[in-house]
């Protein structure tokens, strides 16, 4: 494994413990870093034993001696500031501290004094680089691109099982602030940050890091649970579950409620029920309440609980921009809610399926199968419905509730829902010839507001009035708005 120690370099990651050691004209007053280092470096066999390096070298020592973290696995990248003289004023110039990265440059290579062992801590020169930052290191957004295309090219030569560390004690505060930023974007969860407090012989880590992955965590799993991503939101939990939260019953509530949203958004009834009876198993008492009306309500869904459903996915599938699926749930709430109404007007099928009427039953109602042998449609066409011989759809379904409408005098209050429910065969064409139904056309708005003579915002609109006329009762709030609101609440977003 590959242990790349990234440092930024200040002006008091080399110290000199003995100013007597310099000449007398530097020894009044703190020389700027980069006298210092020019000084130092100039002469540095005489220097070498007057000489502390109280962040890298303590770094170092740690991971070598307490981490048993080999020189050969060891990389160590300084970045220190080099700005150009005739740009930058001489104050800020002389504070650069280029000439003190090379001193610990050399440092490394020939052996920190500070290990039990020098000559064991040796580093190879292809280990130890410098990087020299040429622009204002008090400049955020530049301090940020300049660690970003380093980090970029660094992490080419990175395998998944290696470790960063970012030792951001010395540099700028842009410096510090933005190491731990392009850090955390470019190498993620193999990064560690530490910092070494003043006379400490080891460095603390730096719980920043954890805090941005745990946010950023939490931030990608509330984009794809508010894309209704359910499937990907659920493994994005599971690999990721110990760092979002780390109590084990919400991990666990957590994962079932993704499981159940999933579930229920495909329709997949039976396994969103099971989902749930594993979230009621370690779902609090403000959760539990929620967890079992979704449960009961799943337990035997009825037509209004059905048709409810069709409104709430049709409405995510146009949210999405997904079309081709949306024209697929509006034919089908068609066929359903015209079934509603047969079955309400006294229809009967020979199964529980419904998918042949009851031929005994059509017989013995006066006028049923004369009114559907020439039956008009609402776009005017005259043709003949057969529910002999073929099964039910939504067309002969809508023929049978047009000729109770049509011809009995206790259902004519049910003209203007018929008339809103007639109103979606105007998509069938679209989902025919698209993916949903027999061709590969793409949907796009453009053509649901076409075919609708109407904006294509207000299709989901209707299917809320026709549900509320259907069942005397409003659509009431989508159940994965409010599974993600739970959802949500559990991971603090």
């Amino acid at each position: 494994m590959t242990v790349v120690l990234l440092a930024n370099v200040g002006n008091r990651d080399v110290q000199l413990t003995d100013r007597s050691a310099l000449p007398e004209s530097l020894r009044d007053g703190p020389l700027p870093a980069r006298m210092l280092g020019e000084e130092l470096l100039a002469n540095l066999a005489g220097y070498r034993d007057h000489l502390a390096y109280p962040m890298i070298g303590v770094t170092v020592r740690w991971l070598i001696e307490e981490q048993a973290v080999s020189p050969d696995d060891l990389y160590v990248h300084l970045f220190a500031t080099d700005q150009p003289e005739e740009a930058t004023p001489r104050p800020l110039w002389l504070q650069d501290t280029v000439d003190l990265a090379r001193i610990i440059q050399r440092c490394l290579v020939d052996g920190l004094p500070t290990l039990a062992s020098p000559s064991r801590g040796r580093l190879a020169k292809s280990h130890v680089r410098l990087h020299t930052i040429r622009s204002n290191p008090a400049h955020y957004r530049l301090m940020l691109e300049t660690f970003t295309e380093h980090f970029d090219d660094l992490r080419r030569h990175l395998g998944p099982e290696d470790e960063v560390f970012l030792e951001v004690t010395g540099g700028t505060p842009a410096m510090t602030s933005m190491m731990i930023v392009a850090g955390a974007n470019t190498f993620g969860q193999q990064a560690r940050a530490i910092y070494i407090q003043p006379g400490d012989d080891e460095p603390e880590r730096v719980g920043v890091l954890q805090a941005f992955f745990r946010r950023q965590a939490r931030a990608s799993l509330a984009l794809q649970i508010g894309l209704y991503a359910y499937e990907t939101a659920y493994a994005t939990f599971t690999n990721q579950a110990d760092l979002i939260t780390p109590n084990v019953d919400q991990q666990s509530l957590v994962a079932s409620l993704l499981r159940y949203a999933g579930r229920r958004l495909a329709f997949d009834f039976e396994r969103a029920r099971e989902a749930l009876s594993t979230a009621k198993a370690v779902a609090p008492g403000d959760v539990y309440a929620h967890v079992k009306h979704w449960h009961t309500e799943l337990n035997h869904p009825n037509d209004a609980d059905r048709l409810g459903e069709l409104v709430h996915s049709a409405q995510i599938k146009y949210q999405l921009g997904d079309y081709a699926d949306f024209t697929q749930r509006l034919f089908r709430f068609q066929e359903a809610g015209f079934r509603s109404l047969a079955a309400r007007m006294g229809m009967r099928c020979t199964d529980d399926d419904g998918e042949f009427v009851d031929m005994a039953w059509a017989h013995g109602v006066p006028g049923l199968l004369t009114y559907l042998a020439d039956y008009v449609t609402h776009e005017g066409k005259r043709t003949s419905i057969d529910i002999e011989q073929r099964s039910l759809n939504r067309v002969s379904l809508g023929a049978i509730v047009d000729f109770y409408v049509d011809t009995d005098a206790s259902w004519e209050h049910l003209d203007d829902l018929v008339a809103k429910l007639f109103r979606l065969s105007a998509f069938g064409g679209l989902r025919n010839r698209g993916l949903a139904g027999h061709g590969f056309r793409g949907i796009g708005k453009p053509d649901l507001t076409k075919v609708f003579d109407e904006d294509a915002d207000q299709v989901v609109p209707l299917l809320e009035t026709i549900y509320a006329d259907l069942f005397d009762r409003p659509l009431g709030e989508s159940p994965y708005v409010a599974v993600n609101r739970l959802i949500l609440a559990q991971i603090g977003t």
